[in-house]
């Protein structure tokens, strides 16, 4: 009787490398149509798009197969790194689902007449409740970061690839911090994905 178990594993590991996209594609898509002021909602708090939610949150959880990925392939040169890049980042998928889905819900909160500013300051104010939240925030770029310092360090991929890795969630944070976030949102989600791409390609490569 054939072996299921080989299959799934086989199966999984082929599909891995573009399941590993889908996230930051995603992210990236959704970035557009902020930037292009589709769907903005109302909001006095954030400034967000409709359309960016509904994409971020669909696209979200394919994050856990983007940092398996990532861990999978630096572990092939540092083992004890890599397994850090995975945990680090499937904590981290758990806030990016978390921000998508509050981004999907504040269209909700707009249209049914709910103040969501309300909420977001419960968000934004200081508690040690927020204590998970912070570090599940802080997960997914330093996922990015080890990985990519570690990656720049081997030959299993370019050295953009690693830098592009390093630099794509500061960019993002750049841009909350100086108010422009239409336009650094969408660069550090470009930078994430052409990253992700590049690995995959790189990955293909050394396996063809």
């Amino acid at each position: 009787m054939e072996n299921q178990t080989n299959n799934w594993t086989s199966t999984w590991n082929k599909s891995l490398p573009y399941l590993a996209l889908i996230g930051p594609v995603s992210l990236f898509i959704a970035s557009l149509f902020l930037a292009a002021g589709i769907g903005v909602i109302p909001d006095k708090t954030y400034t967000n798009s409709s359309y960016e939610g509904f994409i971020m949150t669909l696209g979200a959880p394919f994050f856990i197969a983007t940092f398996i990925f990532l861990g999978q392939t630096t572990a092939k040169r540092f083992l004890k790194v890599g397994i850090l890049v995975t945990v680090l980042g499937i904590l981290g998928a758990s806030s990016l689902v978390f921000v998508s889905s509050m981004r999907l819900l504040q269209k909700a909160f707009v249209d049914s007449g709910f103040d969501s500013n309300t909420v977001w300051a419960a968000w934004d104010n200081v508690s040690a409740w927020h204590i998970p939240l912070l570090l599940q925030n802080i997960a997914a770029p330093l996922a990015f970061i080890v990985g990519g310092i570690a990656l720049m360090r081997t030959t299993l991929t370019p050295k953009w690839v690693g830098l592009l890795l390093i630099i794509c969630f500061p960019a993002i944070a750049t841009g909350q911090l100086i108010g422009k976030i239409e336009i650094f949102w969408t660069l550090g989600t470009a930078l994430m994905t052409i990253s992700v791409w590049g690995l995959v390609k790189a990955t293909n490569n050394k396996e063809a």
